[in-house]
């Protein structure tokens, strides 16, 4: 009988050489029957190194919107750390991109609302009614 996780049992054995208990998250070292270790991902499936495809039904933990490698830029990471001369007026804050390999029109696509402030997510909800497909804190 062979092993369906062969490969990942040898890089097992090889990072618990070098790292604490094997593993670098909590949720990793859950894993069963081993820890695996994915070669490839495309939306919400993943494939280990042995071949074995799974449904990645926490996103790669919550950090992947639009799944793993999406087909163009993953354009979701909007004035996060935009300098004060880019944040536009205080009542509409300007969206703005950390990478300027994106393109213009994905700016039109995303509205910001003020961090922390729900009046102002409320009003900004309003003025978009029936636009918006989703909210991201």
């Amino acid at each position: 009988m062979s092993d369906r996780y062969a490969n990942s049992r040898r890089l097992f054995e090889r990072a618990q050489r070098s790292i604490a208990a094997g593993v670098n998250s909590g949720i990793r070292k859950m894993e069963q029957p081993v820890p695996l270790y994915f070669q490839r991902g495309e939306g919400a499936r993943v494939w280990d190194v042995d071949g074995n495809e799974y449904l990645d039904f926490q996103i790669g933990q919550g950090a992947l919107l639009y799944g793993h490698a999406p087909a163009g830029m993953d354009a979701a990471s909007w004035s996060a750390s935009a300098p004060p001369d880019q944040w536009g007026d205080d009542e509409n804050p300007a969206p703005s991109h950390p990478s300027a390999g994106v393109i213009p029109e994905v700016l039109e696509k995303f509205v910001v609302a003020r961090w922390n402030d729900p009046a102002h997510l409320r009003r900004r909800v309003a003025e978009f009614s029936g636009r918006i497909a989703a909210i991201i804190f």
